[in-house]
């Protein structure tokens, strides 16, 4: 009877330690991709030139359609508006790389 007791804990204490250790696994899993993302910080003006920096440890790609992808889904423009604010964003991005 004693043995049986504990085998049972033992068995719920392993189940416990299994599930403990999937998820630290799973979160050092989600923390190194995140790490391994690139920041990238947006700075200026379209006078002075827009300037970005990557400050992450992967590869910044597509900066420039990104950023105008975020613009227009932000603001509701003119379709003639957005053409053109695509354009200056364009130039001052091509203008201000670092």
């Amino acid at each position: 009877m004693i043995s049986t007791l504990a085998l049972v804990a033992t068995l719920l204490v392993l189940i416990f330690y299994t599930i403990a250790t999937w998820s630290l696994r799973n979160q050092a899993i989600k923390q190194t991709k995140l790490s391994q993302r690139p920041f990238v910080t947006i700075y200026g003006s379209a006078l002075s030139g827009i300037k970005y920096k990557n400050s992450g440890l992967g590869v910044a790609l597509n900066i420039e359609s990104i950023l105008v992808k975020a613009i227009s889904n932000l603001v509701d423009f003119d379709e003639k508006i957005l053409q053109d604010l695509k354009l200056r964003i364009y130039k001052a991005l091509s203008k201000g790389k670092s």
